[in-house]
């Protein structure tokens, strides 16, 4: 008895180690790039001036929230090969083949329509200055030349981060990043145009999914590209992938609503004071992104294993690292609200964001600790529970936000996000219980079987 249970306590020491080591990779390869951007930026803004850095900026916001248009494909494609790489499913380099080519399709139907659309972007959605127009146009034109590109680096990624290779995935992915701010900058200082700077970026996405591919031979060797054998995996996948794409489509009325709303009853003014403070808070929502990434391989593998025992642990040792992590940083925030608003952004700033400071933080908190249970649910294949969350959420937090923005103001929106989080964090821990395998759906079915009792029209890839 003695040595078995040394034996768990050796191998929890071990998978802590493990994850350790793979959340230092992922922050590796978000620190690297934020550091290259905050030098890359200032050379930027002086080499090209506010229209041109204004259509930059616009350009990598588009190749930021791209991902939506894969509908989750990337997530459920690493869901997929973590659970069956280990099994040696030959079926498996076939549908990494049509995954890889459904998002390369989407990325080029992502890339048409923009084409299709730039001249009304230009000319009325962004009032482009006439002498810019034609720049404009053709930047446009490029960037959705570029898209596919971005999508299949997006899926390449997945494969490495399904086989635990997030050491290979960070070398890729931070000096492919970290060059969207230094080939602009270096461009910009040398004279270059907007487009030839985003053909540029172009060149780099290319680069990107050829190194990425050179990695994921070497992440899993009996992965080829090859003629898929059925397709009804890859629809199993758009059908889980659909329900974490509304999840992420969602993300906007979150983080967004709020300013929308006070900048409709109190103006601009009110919208710069909440944001300030807003900002510093949502920023801590990094850390559950980059913890939540290194784990859902793992528990991919866990779900499709059936080894349930193991799988709540996992679950439950990584919202516990989620509270740890932030809480001390939550609680200096609550404590030194004034002092830190001052120091960061001004005395102006003090009376209205030290308030927000010290309602959002905690709302904080809760979000990111939630992020553990919606990513084990979508582990499990329970993606269209975390979904349907997600919707009753955002009309919540649309309700509240609406609510208490008349009254109270940045507080009230502030508050509004707060105890949306209180509501979101039970719900979806109690969802977690239910409906992870061995939970108490599983035991409510005829028999105590050990099985996700799942609604009829549920998807699933198992």
């Amino acid at each position: 008895m003695i040595s078995a249970l040394r034996e768990r306590l050796r191998g929890a020491r071990g998978d802590g180690a493990r994850f350790v080591r793979y959340t230092s990779w992922n922050l590796v390869a978000v620190a690297v790039p934020i550091a290259v951007g905050l030098a890359a930026i200032p050379v930027l803004t002086r080499a090209l001036g506010p229209a041109r850095f204004g259509l930059l900026a616009l350009a990598w916001a588009l190749l930021e929230y791209l991902a939506v248009f894969d509908f989750g494909l990337s997530r459920a494609t690493l869901r997929h090969v973590a659970q069956r790489r280990q099994a040696h499913d030959p079926s498996l380099a076939g549908t990494v083949t049509a995954s890889l080519a459904a998002q390369t399709a989407l990325g080029a139907a992502a890339g048409i329509l923009l084409a299709l659309l730039a001249p009304t972007i230009v000319e009325r959605v962004l009032r482009v200055p006439p002498e810019l127009a034609r720049e404009a146009h053709r930047a446009l034109l490029v960037l959705a030349a570029t898209m596919p590109f971005v999508l299949l680096a997006l899926g390449l990624r997945a494969l490495l981060e399904a086989a635990e290779r997030f050491d290979l995935a960070a070398r890729v992915r931070a000096p492919a990043s970290s060059a969207t701010f230094a080939v602009p900058a270096i461009a910009a200082a040398a004279g270059a145009t907007l487009p030839t700077i985003l053909a540029l970026l172009l060149v780099v996405r290319v680069v990107t999914c050829a190194a990425s591919w050179a990695m994921v031979r070497r992440a899993l060797p009996t992965v080829a590209i090859e003629r898929p054998r059925e397709l009804a995996s890859l629809r199993s996948l758009f059908g889980i992938g659909g329900w974490m794409a509304v999840s992420s489509l969602l993300t906007p009325v979150f983080l967004y609503w709020d300013r929308l709303a006070l900048g409709a009853v109190g103006g601009i003014v009110a919208v710069g004071l909440y944001a300030g403070a807003a900002e510093l808070t949502l920023r801590l929502l990094m850390v559950p992104a980059v913890v939540v990434g290194a784990v859902f391989p793992a528990a991919s593998a866990l779900a499709g294993s059936g080894d349930h025992g193991s799988l709540r642990r996992l679950h439950r040792r990584t919202g516990y690292a989620l509270l740890l992590l932030l809480l001390p940083v939550v609680v200096t925030l609550v404590v030194a609200a004034p002092q830190i608003i001052r120091v960061l952004l001004g005395d102006a700033y003090v009376a209205t964001g030290a308030t927000v400071l010290r309602l959002l933080a905690p709302g904080v908190l809760l979000s990111a600790v939630a992020h553990a249970p919606v990513a084990f649910l979508q582990a499990a294949g329970r993606a269209d529970v975390s979904g349907r969350l997600h919707l009753a959420m955002a009309l919540l937090h649309v309700a509240l936000v609406t609510a208490l923005v008349v009254p109270f103001g940045a507080p009230g929106a502030a508050a509004a996000f707060t105890l949306r989080a209180v509501v979101d964090l039970a719900a979806v821990s109690w969802l977690a219980r239910r409906y992870l395998p061995g939970g108490e759906a599983a035991r409510e079915a005829p028999g105590g079987a050990d099985v996700v009792v799942a609604p009829p029209a549920a998807p699933s890839i198992d």
